[in-house]
């Protein structure tokens, strides 16, 4: 058996749980939306600098430690739904 054809046969053997972790990034992004609009700040117009809001800079590092999370939700099975990894 050549080496595509295992590398194949070991992508089948892995599930994956999508909704989980999709849900986790929607979440997330939601969270990083709400904080900014706390801080009376509109989500997708503050860029980086010296003059950007410590809010901000919170807020972007609460979402980065969310979205690290996430990845680790792929592997949780879930019974309703589950497709093969390609």
């Amino acid at each position: 058996m050549d080496a595509y054809k295992r590398n194949l046969q070991q992508k089948e053997k892995k599930k994956m749980s999508p909704p989980l972790a999709l849900a986790c990034v929607g979440a997330c992004n939601a969270g990083w939306v709400a904080c900014y609009a706390a801080g009376g700040l509109i989500a997708g117009t503050v860029s980086g600098g010296i003059g950007v809001p410590a809010l901000a800079l919170a807020c972007n590092t609460a979402q980065g430690a969310c979205m690290a999370a996430c990845p680790a939700l792929i592997a949780v099975p879930d019974p309703g739904w589950a497709c093969t990894i390609m």
